[in-house]
């Protein structure tokens, strides 16, 4: 009798990387931002390790990103002290806080 071994594969991390030209990846241009993505369900993503300056377009673009991957929800880890548009703090400790951003009710802003 053959053993069956069944693998099902789980996109569970990711990167985003922000460019000022929409060809900017496949030309290999520098980018100005830089964040990791940790995918908690197929609904919800972590954002942590951002490196870079988020304004509010360009956290709306991330916005955008990370819905057409299914997207709803967003956690994000700042450190202490400094603020996520659109973001709910839900928990802070001496270092660093995290915020909870649900994308439905931004999506008319885009």
């Amino acid at each position: 009798m053959t053993e069956q071994n069944h693998v099902h594969y789980l996109h569970t991390s990711g990167e985003l990387r922000i460019y000022s030209d929409p060809q900017g990846y496949e030309k290999r241009q520098p980018h100005s931002g830089f964040i990791n993505v940790l995918w908690l369900d197929e609904n919800t993503a972590m954002l942590r390790g951002a490196i870079g300056r988020m304004q509010v377009k360009t956290m709306l673009a991330i916005v955008k990103a990370l819905q057409q991957q299914g997207a709803k929800k967003l956690l994000i880890k700042r450190r202490k002290g400094k603020r996520v548009p659109f973001g709910r703090l839900i928990e802070s400790s001496e270092y660093e806080s995290t915020f909870e951003v649900d994308l439905t009710t931004i999506e008319a802003l885009q």
